[in-house]
């Protein structure tokens, strides 16, 4: 996984412009929803250790692997690590 800064006014031309272009394939999201959603990867941002690569030891409390933890926020993310 790569994670990549971006500004707001970017990420929402490019909302925007996914939505238009392929309507099918993603949702309509209003500036408000996306902001909520980049307040809380804000406070979820990966540390400087995770963006090195570093394994982390122990998948949270009532998972049996980081990838089924994932996987349970983000329904397309796959779970094949567990």
């Amino acid at each position: 996984m790569i994670y990549l800064p971006i500004d707001p006014e970017t990420q929402w031309k490019r909302v925007q412009s996914r939505y238009g272009e392929r309507p099918d394939q993603t949702w309509q999201m209003s500036e408000e929803e996306l902001m909520k959603w980049r307040a809380f990867f804000n406070e979820n941002e990966p540390d400087e250790a995770e963006l090195n690569g570093t394994i982390l030891e122990d998948a949270p409390p009532g998972y049996e692997s980081w990838s089924s933890w994932a996987a349970s926020r983000w329904p397309s993310f796959p779970n094949e690590y567990a």
